[in-house]
């Protein structure tokens, strides 16, 4: 603590000197390497290799690399719990509702209560029980949110007249229904079958596709690719703009590098503009018709809602793609990201054409 103190407050010294240093986030350690200009070597984002001499070394506790796996392990057992409680609740509330009306008859039957109409408590606790669930899910159903409010006033607002128990078989029916529109309708797991899943296979089937396009790229250039997307990704725009100009000196012109160029192009440009705080997204280059077989989203004229958007998005993609493809070193640190291409292609779901 004592060592990493002392080399944030050398840090701290370096940038009162008004010198610029180039940041670097390191993926695989998930440390923070700060080389001033005057140290004579230039570290590569997401390196594993060791900083050079001369460089500061801060270790990020945002991205621990002991931190990491407990964050991931605790988050999947939270959602198995959430799906676990979806599916308990999901059966419970049939059972709970038209129990209440068999358990209502049942306490009429022996002369417990008179009417089996007042005893409505399963159908309440049903209603909220549907109401707790809608609550939980990750899209709302207003409809099945405000059940318990309905079970309320039919069943526990005082009447003058008795309440009888085929209103209770409605109630419970009805809220059945709701039950299954809502599982149907705005699920997690419908969500994951028609939503991730198809975009996963998606993008499996689009890696695969370019993959012999870019099968000459270096190793060392890919390492640059991987770079310019970190980067970009985590807001480190100087490093994207450096990663970006680095790899398009070390890659051929003519073919299918030509789409690989671009790409960087596109976002060093975009890393140029929100650098400098513009957020509009680049309109200085675009993919040409000759480039466009090799992007991931291709799509009719009429169809393109934000031009500017769909190039960076494809240029991201693209770059991830390659790097995917021809990056070993980074291979882990890209599975780590890929729901951030996951989310990119899923917003172009219905423009695809994909169910």
């Amino acid at each position: 603590m004592q060592e990493t103190n002392a080399e944030i407050a050398e840090a701290s010294a370096c940038t009162s000197e008004n010198i610029t240093v180039p940041i670097a986030v390191e993926i695989h350690w998930r440390c923070v390497h700060i080389n001033t200009r005057d140290g004579g070597k230039r570290q590569p984002a997401f390196s594993n290799r060791a900083p050079p001499a001369g460089s500061i070394r801060i270790c990020s506790l945002h991205h621990g690399a002991n931190n990491v796996p407990e964050r991931s392990m605790n988050k999947e057992k939270n959602q198995q719990d959430s799906r676990q409680l979806e599916r308990v609740l999901t059966y419970a509330i049939p059972v709970v509702s038209f129990g209440g009306i068999l358990a209502a008859i049942l306490l009429q039957e022996t002369g417990v209560i008179e009417n089996a109409g007042e005893f409505a408590w399963g159908c309440v606790a049903g209603s909220f029980m549907l109401g707790y669930l809608a609550y939980i899910k990750p899209k709302k159903d207003i409809v099945a949110l405000c059940a318990p409010i309905y079970g309320v006033i039919f069943f526990l607002v005082p009447t003058e007249d008795s309440r009888p128990i085929f209103l209770q078989f409605l109630f419970a029916v009805s809220i059945t229904i709701l039950l299954i529109r809502l599982d149907r309708r705005f699920s997690s797991s419908a969500d994951e079958r028609g939503g991730s899943k198809a975009m996963e296979q998606f993008l499996r089937d689009y890696i695969e596709l370019i993959k012999p396009e870019f099968a000459n790229i270096r190793k060392k250039t890919a390492h640059e690719i991987a770079s310019a997307f970190f980067a970009f990704k985590f807001g480190l725009y100087q490093n994207a703009i450096e990663e970006c100009r680095l790899a398009l000196t070390q890659i051929p012109e003519g073919g299918s590098s030509s789409a690989l160029k671009k790409a960087l192009q596109i976002v060093q440009l975009n890393a140029e503009d929100l650098e400098n705080a513009q957020v509009n997204a680049d309109t200085r280059a675009a993919f040409s018709e000759s480039e466009l077989p090799s992007v991931a989203i291709r799509l009719p004229q009429e169809k393109i809602e934000d031009p500017p958007s769909l190039e960076l998005d494809n240029a991201l993609i693209l770059l991830y793609a390659v790097a995917k493809n021809t990056s070993p070193d980074d291979d882990q640190a890209l599975d780590e990201h890929q729901k951030f291409i996951l989310k990119i292609l899923t917003s172009y779901k219905a423009a695809l054409g994909i169910q």
